[in-house]
């Protein structure tokens, strides 16, 4: 192991996860409240940092995120949320990034993008999450690179029915906002049937792909 053997590369892919400078949340002893404690028996209300529009420039290079994020929508270790144009088409200069971030044991993803365009996602490391790693939320983000990032070990969460496994969507499927009810069979076994192996997951309206194949 560790060599080129016959041909075949059996070299492992490694992760660093600790960083000089760290975000860590402070957690309570066991799960409380209003957060799904007949799923989750530990805290699972971390912090978020919610990064949106007017800001001046951000960057954030060689930070170690750990227990961040909540089972509440909208609340992530890291959320650009309706930030619009980060790069030099929106006057950030250098162009908006995160890099050689590590991730780990959070509660709800590891860094999601909304309604921003042009960031620049590198050599980010995670690892130990709820729901899914790499987020674009509404299939409109344009030119936002994600280049030599590292995701491993996503759970199931409750926050959408794609994050949520067979016995999770049972559990909460009364709560779903509207009329709605998720089936397990189609709408809740995304990361069962092999989102935890492959790490993509690419939801698109059905009419969103209609008009894609005319025009």
């Amino acid at each position: 192991m560790g060599e080129i053997v016959d041909g075949v590369d059996m070299r492992a892919e490694v992760g660093l996860l600790n960083r000089n400078i760290m975000i860590k949340s402070e957690m309570e002893a066991s799960c409380y409240g209003q957060n799904h404690c007949d799923i989750f028996n530990y805290d699972t209300f971390g912090g978020h940092i919610k990064i949106q529009r007017h800001f001046k420039s951000f960057h954030m290079s060689g930070v170690e995120l750990t227990v961040l994020g909540q089972q509440v929508l909208g609340s992530y270790p890291v959320r650009f949320h309706l930030a619009g144009d980060m790069d030099h088409k929106g006057g950030s200069d250098p162009p908006t990034y995160l890099e050689n971030l590590s991730i780990h044991h959070c509660f709800s993803r590891c860094v999601t993008v909304h309604g921003t365009n042009g960031l620049l996602i590198k050599d980010v490391v995670g690892y130990d999450t709820l729901g899914h790693w790499f987020f674009l939320e509404d299939d409109v983000e344009q030119r936002n690179t994600l280049y030599h990032n590292l995701g491993l070990l996503t759970k199931p969460g409750t926050t959408l029915p794609s994050d949520r496994d067979e016995a999770t969507c049972l559990r909460i499927r009364s709560n779903v906002f509207g009329k709605y009810r998720p089936v397990p069979s189609t709408d809740c076994m995304m990361l069962e049937s092999g989102i935890f192996f492959t790490g993509f997951l690419l939801d698109i309206p059905k009419a969103q792909f209609q008009k894609a194949r005319l025009s």
